[in-house]
């Protein structure tokens, strides 16, 4: 049997196949992202993958891609715990990109994740190439889940967001000052926090002209921050991964085709086509 992990921040699938490339079992679990996590909290976290730990006998190849897995060390330390709990397979560690890169791309194309975070690569059909060190979601993550989820509150705050949005969003979402600056500023995870509310965007729908303007400017802040680092940028296809990019496709595709860019594939979750990739190598 062949085990594939995609895992971002927020949640990881899993997919258990044989060789033949037929679905033993599909689970999601909370993400694995070892920038955030320790060993045991990592491995507390795999253990919850419960529907495939009760083959793991049976695996003989196992392929996870996490966010977090761009540094050798963060590597192998998601690598040991595999180990440890997949004794009898063959593991392999690689980070998102690695998945993106993968699940979208047949030759040289620059690759972009727009999931809690965000980030791009360019890949020259061998290799993948990083054009800036990410410093994540306080300082970069343009057009991420924690990006839109920050411009939200903001407006909130402000008072910038439209009267029948800002009741809206007050209704569904936690907007108590102390419990905000709470998970801010105090609690764990403040990333995925801040990308949990950027739920509301696809609530509310991309015909709303608030909504469209915010998706907007935040896929026009990634053209101008990381797409501006290829020098290529307007002769390569341009892949996304991710649901910010799958939800909002349509504005995405007018805002990159305004800058003589050429949009490729995107797709929600890669895991599928990272199967499909092993099965066929």
């Amino acid at each position: 049997m062949i085990l594939i992990a995609d895992s971002g921040s927020t949640t990881c699938d899993w997919l258990l196949v044989d060789n033949s490339g037929n679905r033993i079992v599909k689970q999601t679990t909370p993400g694995i992202n070892p920038v955030m996590f320790g060993v045991e909290e990592i491995e507390r976290r795999i253990r919850e993958a419960t529907d495939i730990l009760i083959h793991s006998d049976k695996i003989g190849e196992i392929y996870f891609y996490s966010a977090g897995c761009g540094l050798i060390a963060n590597r192998n330390l998601i690598f040991e715990v595999l180990k440890k709990i997949f004794t009898k397979g063959k593991v392999e560690v690689q980070s998102d990109l690695v998945a993106a890169v993968r699940a979208t791309a047949e030759g040289p194309s620059i690759v972009c994740i727009l999931g809690t975070g965000s980030n791009s690569c360019f890949y020259d059909g061998y290799k993948i190439h990083l054009g800036f060190d990410s410093l994540g979601y306080s300082v970069m993550d343009e057009a991420g889940g924690n990006y839109f989820g920050k411009q939200l509150l903001r407006d909130y705050f402000y008072k910038k967001m439209p009267p029948e949005l800002s009741i809206k969003f007050s209704n569904n979402f936690e907007v108590d000052t102390e419990k905000v600056l709470l998970h801010l500023y105090k609690k764990p995870m403040p990333a995925q926090y801040l990308a949990s509310y950027a739920k509301f965007i696809f609530d509310v729908g991309t015909d709303n002209l608030y909504i469209h303007n915010l998706l907007e400017k935040g896929f026009e802040e990634l053209v101008e921050f990381q797409l501006q680092l290829w020098k290529n940028k307007k002769e390569l296809p341009i892949h996304f991964i991710g649901s910010i990019a799958f939800f909002g496709e349509e504005i995405l595709r007018k805002v990159l085709e305004r800058q003589e860019l050429k949009v490729g594939t995107i797709i929600r979750a890669p895991i599928n086509k990272i199967t499909t990739y092993h099965l066929k190598n």
